[in-house]
Protein backbone atom coordinates (compact mmCIF):
# COMPACT_ATOMS: atom_id res chain seq x y z
CA UNK A 1 0.00 0.00 0.00
CA UNK A 2 1.41 3.32 -1.06
CA UNK A 3 0.57 6.71 0.37
CA UNK A 4 0.01 9.34 -2.22
CA UNK A 5 1.66 12.70 -1.59
CA UNK A 6 -0.48 15.69 -2.45
CA UNK A 7 0.94 19.16 -2.55
CA UNK A 8 -1.42 21.43 -0.57
CA UNK A 9 0.84 24.48 -0.46
CA UNK A 10 -1.08 26.07 -3.32
CA UNK A 11 -4.37 25.70 -1.48
CA UNK A 12 -2.88 27.06 1.76
CA UNK A 13 -1.42 30.02 -0.06
CA UNK A 14 -4.76 30.76 -1.72
CA UNK A 15 -6.65 30.56 1.60
CA UNK A 16 -4.07 32.80 3.26
CA UNK A 17 -4.41 35.42 0.50
CA UNK A 18 -8.21 35.33 0.75
CA UNK A 19 -7.95 35.78 4.54
CA UNK A 20 -5.58 38.73 4.21
CA UNK A 21 -7.82 40.40 1.62
CA UNK A 22 -10.90 39.92 3.82
CA UNK A 23 -9.06 41.34 6.84
CA UNK A 24 -7.94 44.39 4.86
CA UNK A 25 -11.47 44.97 3.57
CA UNK A 26 -12.96 44.68 7.06
CA UNK A 27 -10.35 47.01 8.56
CA UNK A 28 -10.70 49.67 5.86
CA UNK A 29 -14.51 49.52 6.06
CA UNK A 30 -14.42 49.97 9.84
CA UNK A 31 -11.94 52.87 9.50
CA UNK A 32 -14.05 54.56 6.82
CA UNK A 33 -17.32 54.21 8.73
CA UNK A 34 -15.74 55.28 12.01
CA UNK A 35 -14.39 58.51 10.53
CA UNK A 36 -17.61 59.64 8.86
CA UNK A 37 -19.43 62.51 10.49
CA UNK A 38 -23.05 61.98 11.22
CA UNK A 39 -25.29 63.97 8.88
CA UNK A 40 -27.80 64.76 11.62
CA UNK A 41 -25.22 65.79 14.24
CA UNK A 42 -25.66 69.35 15.42
CA UNK A 43 -22.58 71.56 15.75
CA UNK A 44 -21.46 72.05 19.32
CA UNK A 45 -22.71 75.24 20.95
CA UNK A 46 -20.00 77.77 21.74
CA UNK A 47 -19.65 80.86 23.87
CA UNK A 48 -17.26 83.76 23.59
CA UNK A 49 -14.86 84.29 26.48
CA UNK A 50 -12.22 86.92 27.16
CA UNK A 51 -8.69 85.51 27.51
CA UNK A 52 -5.14 86.83 27.70
CA UNK A 53 -3.55 87.24 24.28
CA UNK A 54 -0.12 86.48 25.74
CA UNK A 55 1.48 85.89 29.13
CA UNK A 56 0.72 88.79 31.45
CA UNK A 57 3.35 89.33 34.16
CA UNK A 58 2.21 89.47 37.78
CA UNK A 59 1.14 92.88 39.12
CA UNK A 60 0.65 94.29 35.61
CA UNK A 61 -2.32 96.57 35.04
CA UNK A 62 -4.30 94.73 32.39
CA UNK A 63 -5.06 96.78 29.27
CA UNK A 64 -7.72 95.87 26.72
CA UNK A 65 -4.99 95.33 24.10
CA UNK A 66 -3.71 92.39 26.21
CA UNK A 67 -7.01 90.54 25.85
CA UNK A 68 -8.73 88.72 23.00
CA UNK A 69 -12.10 87.02 22.53
CA UNK A 70 -12.08 83.27 21.89
CA UNK A 71 -14.91 80.87 21.17
CA UNK A 72 -15.00 77.84 23.47
CA UNK A 73 -17.46 74.94 23.63
CA UNK A 74 -20.50 75.62 25.78
CA UNK A 75 -19.71 73.46 28.76
CA UNK A 76 -21.03 73.62 32.29
CA UNK A 77 -17.77 72.35 33.79
CA UNK A 78 -16.17 75.81 34.02
CA UNK A 79 -19.29 77.30 35.61
CA UNK A 80 -19.43 74.41 38.08
CA UNK A 81 -15.74 74.86 38.92
CA UNK A 82 -16.23 78.57 39.62
CA UNK A 83 -19.33 77.87 41.71
CA UNK A 84 -17.38 75.35 43.78
CA UNK A 85 -14.47 77.80 44.12
CA UNK A 86 -16.85 80.44 45.44
CA UNK A 87 -17.80 78.02 48.22
CA UNK A 88 -14.26 76.94 49.15
CA UNK A 89 -12.28 80.06 48.25
CA UNK A 90 -9.87 78.23 45.90
CA UNK A 91 -10.14 77.71 42.13
CA UNK A 92 -7.88 74.82 41.09
CA UNK A 93 -6.58 74.93 37.51
CA UNK A 94 -4.06 73.07 35.37
CA UNK A 95 -1.85 75.28 33.20
CA UNK A 96 -0.24 73.90 30.01
CA UNK A 97 2.80 75.72 28.66
CA UNK A 98 5.47 74.50 26.31
CA UNK A 99 4.40 70.88 26.77
CA UNK A 100 4.56 71.04 30.58
CA UNK A 101 1.66 71.02 33.02
CA UNK A 102 1.47 72.83 36.32
CA UNK A 103 -1.31 72.84 38.94
CA UNK A 104 -2.31 76.34 39.99
CA UNK A 105 -4.64 77.42 42.80
CA UNK A 106 -6.29 80.83 42.63
CA UNK A 107 -7.67 82.35 45.81
CA UNK A 108 -11.23 83.64 45.54
CA UNK A 109 -13.55 85.39 47.92
CA UNK A 110 -16.05 83.01 49.53
CA UNK A 111 -19.47 84.19 48.42
CA UNK A 112 -21.76 81.57 49.94
CA UNK A 113 -24.82 79.98 48.37
CA UNK A 114 -27.07 81.41 45.67
CA UNK A 115 -30.71 82.15 46.26
CA UNK A 116 -33.44 79.83 44.97
CA UNK A 117 -34.21 82.11 42.00
CA UNK A 118 -30.61 82.12 40.68
CA UNK A 119 -29.98 80.11 37.53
Amino acid sequence: MELEFTDRSRRRRLLMMIGIIMALLAGSTAFFLGNQKSADAEPAATRTVLVAADTIPARTVIQSSMLVNRKVPEDASLALAITEAEKTGTLKLTRWRAGKTEDVSLKMRVLGAYGAQAH
